[in-house]
């Protein structure tokens, strides 16, 4: 197996160093040749499936409150609402008397 040389100086030796990019929002972690420092590669420092997996979590603890939430609010709606009234039955009207001329 062919070892790995610095393109620069032809070390052999690398070290890691996290470096911050101007403008960026997170950092770098850069390989380095440890003879001259000079940049080998580039690794990510976070490891996006283990972020992704933290997300997963925290997603799917809010959707178990958002449920919880949910049947709450159902349960208190259904306290606060008043049944319809059943419809009154009309009486028959009374028959009007009307008085006899005599």
């Amino acid at each position: 197996m062919a070892i790995p040389k610095c393109p620069h100086c032809a070390g052999t030796q690398f070290e890691l160093q996290d470096e911050t990019i101007v403008g960026a929002a997170f950092t770098l972690t850069v390989i380095r040749c440890a003879s001259c420092g000079a940049p080998a590669g580039v690794l990510e420092n976070q490891n996006v499936s283990q972020a992704l997996t933290v997300q997963s979590e925290k997603i799917s603890a809010l959707h178990g409150l958002l449920s919880d939430l949910q049947q709450q609010v159902s349960v208190l709606v259904a306290a606060t609402v008043k049944p319809p009234k059943a419809p009154r039955e009309k009486k028959p009207a009374a028959p009007k008397l009307v008085a006899a001329k005599a």
